[in-house]
C-alpha cells in the first residue's frame, strides 16, 4: 500500500475496475501456489549453465548473463576486442526460427540474443534449444553456410546445438 500512495497521481491507471483487481489477484494466486518463480529460478540457472558449456565449444559466444528466464547471451566475433556478431546474431535468430524456436536480438550491436521463455519452460525445454542452438553453430561452420566471420570462429565440428528461446516446442 506504501507504493501505491507514493505512486498516487503519477500512473495512469487502465485496469481500476473490481474485475481487473480480481483478475490480478488471481494471477498473483497461481504464481504462489505453482511456486513459478521458484521454476524460473530453477530452470533459469540451468539454462545459463548450459549456455556456459557451449561456450568452450562455440568461441562466437561472449558474456552469458540473466536472472531467472530473462537470458542475454552475446554473439563475438573476437574475445579480445569483443566485436559484436550482429549479423551472426541475426543469422541464429533466423535459424531458430525455422525450428520453432523465437529469440530476438538486442543491445547496442544487435548481437545479444535474449531469451525470454514463458515461465512454463522445463528442463526439457531447456536442453532442446540448446541442443538447436549448437546444431546451428556447427552446422553453419562445418558447411560453410555461415558468414565468414561466424566460420573463422568456430573450432573443429566436435561442437553440439544450443537453442534460446522456445515457443510451441514440439519434439
Amino acid at each position: 500500500m506504501q507504493v501505491l500512495r507514493r505512486l498516487q497521481g503519477q500512473v495512469e491507471e487502465f485496469g481500476g475496475s473490481p474485475v481487473s483487481c480480481a483478475v490480478g489477484l488471481a494471477v498473483l494466486d497461481v504464481l504462489e501456489k505453482e511456486q513459478l518463480q521458484a521454476h524460473a529460478a530453477s530452470v533459469g540457472s540451468f539454462l545459463m549453465e548450459l549456455l556456459g558449456q557451449q561456450k568452450a565449444k562455440h568461441p562466437i559466444l561472449g558474456d552469458i548473463r540473466g536472472v531467472g528466464l530473462f537470458i542475454g547471451v552475446d554473439l563475438i566475433k573476437d574475445e579480445a576486442t569483443r566485436m559484436p556478431a550482429t549479423e551472426e546474431a541475426d543469422y541464429v535468430v533466423s535459424r531458430l526460427k525455422e525450428n520453432y524456436i523465437l529469440l530476438s536480438t538486442d543491445g547496442p550491436g544487435r548481437n545479444v540474443l535474449k531469451f525470454k521463455p514463458p515461465m512454463c519452460f522445463s528442463l526439457d525445454n531447456a536442453q532442446h534449444v540448446v541442443a538447436k542452438l549448437d546444431a546451428i553453430l556447427t552446422a553453419g561452420s562445418s558447411m560453410g553456410e555461415l558468414l565468414p566471420g561466424f566460420i573463422d570462429l568456430q573450432p573443429p565440428a566436435k561442437c553440439c546445438v544450443l537453442q534460446l528461446a522456445i515457443l510451441g516446442l514440439s519434439h
